[in-house]
């Protein structure tokens, strides 16, 4: 019982007195939110357009080492007890009729103290019925305040005078008030003026005014559109411009963290020359002003930007694009377009049919399009612009500039890249374009419709068991169906591999290549009907076609270990013997081999059976 009373007495006594704080740390605390001591100007304007001013000027003074900066605007002023709400932290009547009030928690009047060594203030005020001065010194301690009537009464408007110890010269402070103001409230449907002095001989003083249009501010193609989701309101203005996105409260600038296409989304896209700027009297700001508090509005905000608005402000530009009304912004609007391309080409979008991915030939391709011929051609080319007397016209594929807008290269890198020949390599060599190079022969036609891997007759062999016991009587058939059931697991990988015979050309696209034998390309191995080594094999694919196949696949695999990578050295060489073995039998025993050891090893004999055949058809030497 004891107890009970005792806390049930503590609770009447803190409802009495209220709950106490220790208010110089609280306002210290408050003031550590603005992260620029010179932003407490935003805030002292925004208070003017809070109170119906139509004009604020903000100068400055010097006394020995006190400075003193003076704003004043003609606002509705302030009686007795909207001073004594003035110096309540938390307290804050904006009820007079205003439709956009920007602050909103009543400590952006204790942002001044954020200045170093802040040692005075002073504010001067008439409603035009009553006016008053009330004076204190720094705002951080709890110095008393006197508060005076002044008769007669002037116009209605606030002056405030904020001094503190002079650390620069007044005009670097001035300079550095007026990139404040123009950062955060050059929109704002408010006169403001700042008066900056000489800083030397050379400089005149003069007054600077501070103001945009919101509509234009320079930006090309601007365009604004109204939103209204699960109750909240924005305005989303879209424009070609420096690429920033913004958030603003009622014209007033907070932030530029955030990313306003694709807060939704795992990758930010960073799309330049597409600036955004968004305002909305419903976002929720912390004390500094420099973040949202409600950061859930984001994702459906950015969502309907980027899925709704975007397509509307590209429909909007593009006649302006293809009658080159742009002028100077084709560039900015190309690159735009490439970003685009680049986060997202899915051809569903309407900036994949914008043409601006640029040919030598100095036509222009949309992605669309350059998808669309390159199913057609299987190809795409990339100029090497450095090199002169290349005859681009024999491609048989788009060639593309090297010079592309902003990320474009990038783009069809990526979009493309599988297909795309870099004739800027100095060692490239590719298939020679069609209608540059003969036409096949029979033995070639008949030499390209033996490649590939056969393991199914193999397999065919070791399941008969007739034919079991004498088809491959010299082959460990333990070990060989070991192997046929590790080419069963990779047996998609194999089909999946295209072997075909082309002829291979230098970068020019015209001299034979007698470099390589045979190049890769994604899923496709080429063999070179240029090379004399091809040519020997074509030659023995006339009369042994399995041979020559075999050989091809076999001399492909083991200089090439990116073709089938994922097989190691020894399973590599199982397929090899399983596919010698397909091939060598096509369905019958194998004949004796002249010179059989009895003790020597089964995969050695046979490779000294393929060596053997080889030397019959003049080959031995490959």
């Amino acid at each position: 019982m004891p107890k009970k009373n005792s806390l049930k007495h503590t609770l009447e006594t803190m409802a009495a007195q209220g709950i106490r704080s220790d208010a110089p740390k609280l306002k210290r605390d408050m003031c550590s939110q603005f992260s620029d001591t010179n932003e407490w100007i935003r805030e002292y304007v925004v208070n003017a357009y809070d109170a119906g001013a139509t004009t604020c000027r903000i100068y400055g003074k010097e006394e020995g080492d006190i400075q003193s900066i003076y704003v004043a605007d003609d606002g509705r002023g302030m009686n007795s007890h909207r001073i004594r709400l003035f110096f309540t932290l938390y307290q804050s009547e904006k009820n007079d009729g205003i439709e956009r009030p920007v602050g909103r928690h009543g400590i952006g009047k204790l942002s001044v103290a954020a200045i170093p060594e802040q040692c005075g203030f002073v504010l001067m005020t008439s409603d035009g019925h009553e006016a008053w001065r009330a004076e204190t010194g720094s705002l951080l301690e709890e110095h008393p305040i006197d508060l005076q009537r002044i008769e007669p009464v002037p116009e209605r408007g606030t002056t405030f005078c904020i001094k503190f110890k002079k650390k620069k010269p007044l005009a670097k402070v001035m300079s550095e008030l007026q990139q404040v103001l123009y950062k955060y409230v050059r929109y704002l449907p408010l006169q403001i003026r700042i008066f900056i002095p000489a800083d030397d001989e050379s400089s005149a003083e003069q007054w600077e005014q501070i103001g945009s249009p919101w509509e234009l501010d320079g930006a090309a193609f601007f365009q604004s559109y109204e939103l209204d989701l699960f109750g909240s309101s924005f305005e989303v203005v879209m424009s070609l411009g420096d690429g920033t996105h913004s958030i603003y409260q009622n014209r007033v600038f907070i932030t530029t963290k955030y990313n306003l296409l694709s807060h939704d989304l795992d990758t930010q896209w960073h799309i330049p020359y597409l600036s955004l700027r968004v305002d909305s009297p419903d976002f929720d700001l912390p004390f500094g002003r420099h973040c949202l508090s409600n950061e859930e509005m984001l994702p459906p905000l950015t969502r309907e930007i980027r899925t709704q608005l975007l397509p509307q402000f590209l429909n909007n530009i593009l006649p302006y694009y293809e009658r080159s009304d742009a002028r100077g912004n084709i560039y900015n609007i190309e690159a735009m377009i490439a970003a685009l391309c680049l986060f997202d080409g899915r051809f569903s979008h309407p900036w994949t049919l914008w043409p601006v991915f640029r040919q030598v030939n100095g036509w222009r391709m949309s992605l669309n399009e350059l998808g669309k011929k390159i199913r057609e051609t299987g190809k795409l080319y990339l100029a090497d612009e450095e090199q002169e007397g290349i005859d681009y016209e024999f491609f048989d594929g788009p060639v593309m500039a090297k010079s592309q807008p902003g990320r474009g290269l990038e783009t069809i890198e990526k979009c493309f890249g599988a297909r795309l020949i870099n004739l800027q390599q100095q060692d490239l060599v590719m298939e020679a374009p069609s209608g540059t190079h003969p036409e096949l022969t029979s033995a070639e036609q008949k030499f390209a419709r033996s490649l590939g891997f056969h393991p199914e007759a193999l397999k065919m062999q070791l399941q008969d068991k007739e034919t079991a016991e004498t088809a491959f009587s010299f082959v460990d058939k333990e070990k060989t169906r070991g192997t046929i059931k590790e080419l069963e697991k990779a047996k998609s990988d194999l089909q999946n591999v295209n072997w075909r015979v082309s002829h291979l050309v230098e970068r020019d696209g015209k001299t034979p290549c007698l470099r390589h034998r045979f190049l890769t390309r994604g899923e496709d191995v080429v063999l070179n009907l240029y090379h004399p080594d091809i040519k020997k094999l074509v030659k023995l694919a006339e009369t042994v076609p399995a041979l020559a196949c075999h050989w091809a696949i076999a001399m492909c695999l083991v200089e090439n270990a990116h073709i089938l990578k994922h097989l190691s050295a020894e399973e590599r060489e199982d397929v090899l013997l399983v596919d010698a073995m397909a091939k060598l039998s096509q369905g019958k025993p194998l004949p004796k081999q002249q010179g059989y050891k009895t003790g020597s090893s089964k995969r050695d004999e046979l490779w000294t059976f393929i060596r053997s055949a080889m030397d019959r058809h003049s080959l031995a030497d490959k």
